[in-house]
Formats: structure tokens, C-alpha cells, sequence
């Protein structure tokens, strides 16, 4: 997750909408403009973002085509079921209502507005930023304060005030400022709006490669397939960096699945040998080595093949499938390229702790010559331990309750787990969903055939 943040800043799983970061730097010029306080900054804030959600459903019931693709307006679940006679302003808004954060939908994408240069402080005020260019804030979002300032706007003045949508981005003078933040011309060399800048061109024309060859995965798509070897994403400078986090987040989510298999197998209170047992159960009866040389390679020489990907793994029962993943990707552990290697492996601080991927490899010789079976009943030892002490790392005592809270789904007692919920698996999210929804609000990216669209604006970057 921190590399990912490190290559994409800016953007995060919940910054949905390209329109918010314009937004609320338009909120703030404004408030710095009239001197409102803070209360008064905040309930402006409010106003605005319940008239741009109005504005955005409606719009979205008339033209739903150009919505196609775009995630629903904030507080749109709450906003849409009550404009049949238009938007009354000031209940919508009302604390607790459109949204239960003091400060609206700002939260989210503050801190990404503030590294982006669309906001700043003053003093001990937020104001907007020196990205923030005053004149394309007023241009985008013209009339947009004179309809917060109303107790009610109707439903014919909401389709009229269509050029507030969250669609009208990639046509609007605010749109083009966001496109300048995001992805500037001469961005200073490997800081932050440098990485983000290459990491969208990669994903621009990672985009267009899958719509060439109806592709459906661009992590895999880089790493395995014309994205390897695409001339013009070789000249991306991260391209490097994202193979190698790509390549790791393959065995994050083994990690994580065969965690949600281990902790689905546990019914009531059982020892953890038991648990470990019925991992082993489903592993054939032969040695570490012969299980190794039985699964399909990860790489060919320097290059990584899709091994966790082969119709051999997919015929497998679910937990023997994602021991074969992490072997598949341990193997890769010193064999990459040096730049795509240190991403893989993580800072050198931590390339010897537990369940990263030279570590599983020094652990796969240690026990290359014993049983499979008794390698995942050791193995099943290692995660319990570890999720327990990860468990009591996040622990908190609540003062006024008196109450020591360890937030974990699996506990342990004397050598004995149960649990009390499910785990999810999953791998970690890259955040290039957020990206691609980014850059089709304004207007580098479309919607068709169920798949994202380079325009001809993207592709010229």
C-alpha cells in the first residue's frame, strides 16, 4: 500500500470524482473571497456539494448515456430520492443529512487537494491553493454559489444548471485546471506529480493495448502480455516500479486468501495443529521439492511468466491453489530485474521478515526435502502467531469503558483459536480504478462496450 501510494499520489480508493478536488478548491476561493469563518466555510462547503450531487442526478436521469461508467454523485442515495419537486437546499445539507461528516465529502480528498497544490493554508485557514486558478474555478462553476445560497432550487432549475454536473468536467475550464494538476507539462523530476503523471500516461496506454486486444487485466496485461514489451510504456520511467508491485500484490492476495481459507476452516475452538492438519489434508503426499517441481514456472530467465494464471492452478482445490501462487512468486525473489526487484521485494529493512517473498523462498529450501503436508502445518503455525501479534499491535484500551479492545476476527487461547467473523482475502487495491474514474471525468477516458476508451485527448499524452 505504501508503494502504491508512493507511485499514485493524489488519487485513493474513495477519491471518486475528478469534480470534488475542483470543488472544494471553488469552496474555498470563495470563502476566502467573502472572509467567511470557519463554520461558515463549512455549511458553503455543504450547500455546494448538495447542489452539484442534486444537479448530478438529475442530469444523470435525463442523459444517462453520458453517465455511463461514472460512480454516483456523493450522497447520492441520500440526495436523488428527494428532488421529485427539486432540491430543498437546506435540509439536504443540514448536519447528519446528505452526509454525516461535518465537512461533507471533503475528508476523502483533502489531503490529496492539498499535495496537488489546489489548496494551501493561510495562517490557520484552508484556502485554495496555487494550482487553483481563480478565473477557471468561477468560469467551471458558474452560478453554482448564487444556487447554494437558495433554500430550494426545482427540478427544471437542476437540468438547467448542467454544466455543474460531475459529467461536464472534461468540457469545463475547472476541468482543464485539474488535468494541468494532475498531469503537468514539465512536472519537476520524480516527485510526486512526476510519478502520478507517468503512472496515468502508463495507464492511458495500458488502456488502449486492452482495448486492441480485449484484454481484461492491466496489472496483467503489464507484466505478462504487449505491455512488457511496449515501446512506448518502456519509456515510462515507473513502468519498472509498478511491475514489481504488481508482481507482489499477486502474492499479497495469495497471502490473504489462503489466510480466508485457513480462518473459514476453523469450526468452534480448535488447536491450531488442527487447523493446520486440515490445510495439510487437502496437499498431495509428497515432498516440499517434488510439489515445487510439479507447479507451472514463474520465470523465464529475467522475465516473469503467468504461472499463478495457468489452467493447472485453477483446477486445484482453493487453498492448494494459493500455496502453488506463493511458491510461484517466492521463485521470482532475486531473479528480476534490479529496479522491478526492489519493488517486488520491499525496502531493504524489511526484505527478511516474515511473508515476503525471499523469505518464503529461504523457507522452501529449509524444508525442501520434507513433507508438503507438514511444511503447511508449520506454515499455519507462522500466520496464527503473526496475526495474533498484528492483532495486539492495533490494540487500544478505551479509557471509559475500561474495556481492552483487540480488533482481530480470530482469537487465540492457549493453543486453541476460534473465530468470530469471516476474513475477506483480496489482494490490495492499486488504485487504478480511482484513476481510470479520475480521468474520465475529464474527459481522457470514455465508457464503451463496457470497457474504458482512450479519447483522442488522452492519447495525446
Amino acid at each position: 500500500m505504501a508503494q502504491v501510494a508512493h507511485l499514485l499520489p493524489g488519487v485513493t480508493t474513495v477519491t471518486a470524482h475528478a469534480r470534488y478536488y475542483t470543488l472544494h478548491a471553488a469552496v474555498f476561493a470563495e470563502a476566502r473571497t467573502r472572509g467567511l469563518d470557519q463554520s461558515d466555510t463549512r455549511r458553503l462547503l455543504r450547500r455546494a456539494e448538495v447542489v452539484v450531487g442534486a444537479v448530478s442526478s438529475a442530469h444523470g436521469k435525463v442523459d444517462p448515456a453520458v453517465h455511463e461508467g461514472m460512480r454516483s454523485p456523493h450522497g447520492a442515495d441520500y440526495i436523488s430520492p428527494r428532488l421529485a419537486a427539486g432540491a430543498d437546499i437546506d435540509s439536504l445539507s443540514a448536519d447528519g443529512a446528505y452526509a454525516q461528516a461535518e465537512w461533507g465529502f471533503w475528508g476523502p480528498y483533502v489531503a490529496s487537494e492539498f499535495g496537488m497544490g489546489l489548496l494551501a493554508t493561510e495562517g490557520n485557514k484552508t484556502v485554495d491553493g496555487p494550482r487553483a486558478d481563480p478565473d477557471a474555478l468561477r468560469a467551471g462553476f458558474e452560478g453554482l454559489f448564487a444556487l447554494a445560497a437558495r433554500s430550494n432550487v426545482t427540478a427544471e432549475e437542476l437540468v438547467e444548471a448542467s454544466h455543474l454536473c460531475m459529467c461536464r468536467a472534461g468540457t469545463s475550464a475547472d476541468g482543464e485546471l485539474l488535468r494541468q494538476a494532475l498531469i503537468p507539462e514539465l512536472p519537476k523530476e520524480m516527485h510526486d506529480e512526476d510519478r502520478r503523471a507517468q503512472t496515468l500516461r502508463m495507464l492511458l496506454r495500458l488502456t488502449d493495448l486492452a482495448a486492441e486486444t480485449g484484454a481484461e487485466n492491466l496489472d496483467q496485461l503489464l507484466v505478462f502480455g504487449m505491455g512488457r514489451d511496449d515501446a512506448k510504456l518502456r519509456s515510462v520511467e515507473v513502468v519498472p516500479a509498478w511491475t514489481g508491485v504488481v508482481l507482489r500484490n499477486f502474492n499479497v492476495t495469495a497471502w490473504r486468501n489462503l489466510w480466508m481459507h485457513l480462518v473459514q476452516s476453523i469450526e468452534g475452538l480448535m488447536s491450531v495443529d488442527a487447523v493446520g492438519e486440515a490445510f495439510a489434508d487437502t496437499l498431495p503426499a509428497v515432498s516440499l521439492r517434488a510439489f515445487v517441481e510439479s507447479l507451472p514456472k514463474g520465470m523465464d530467465g529475467t522475465v516473469p511468466l503467468p504461472g499463478e494464471f495457468s489452467a493447472q492452478l485453477q483446477s486445484l482445490a482453493p487453498i492448494e491453489a494459493e500455496l502453488s501462487r506463493l511458491v510461484i512468486g517466492a521463485h521470482r525473489s532475486g531473479g528480476l530485474d534490479d529496479r522491478v526487484q526492489s519493488y517486488f521485494q520491499g525496502r531493504r529493512s524489511e526484505q527478511y521478515q516474515q511473508l515476503t517473498p525471499s523469505w518464503l523462498q529461504d523457507r522452501i529450501r529449509e524444508w525442501a526435502d520434507r513433507p508438503v503436508r507438514d511444511f503447511a502445518i508449520w506454515l499455519t503455525h507462522q500466520l496464527v502467531t503473526r496475526a495474533e501479534r498484528i492483532a495486539l499491535m492495533k490494540a487500544s484500551f478505551d479509557s471509559k469503558s475500561g474495556v481492552f479492545r483487540i480488533p482481530t476476527r480470530v482469537y487465540v487461547r492457549d493453543g486453541y483459536v476460534f473465530r468470530d467473523s469471516e476474513e475477506a482475502g483480496g489482494g490490495v487495491a492499486l488504485r487504478w480504478g480511482s484513476a481510470l474514474q479520475i480521468m474520465g471525468g475529464i474527459g481522457l477516458v470514455t465508457r464503451g462496450d463496457a470497457r474504458w476508451i482512450v479519447t483522442d485527448e488522452g492519447r495525446n499524452l
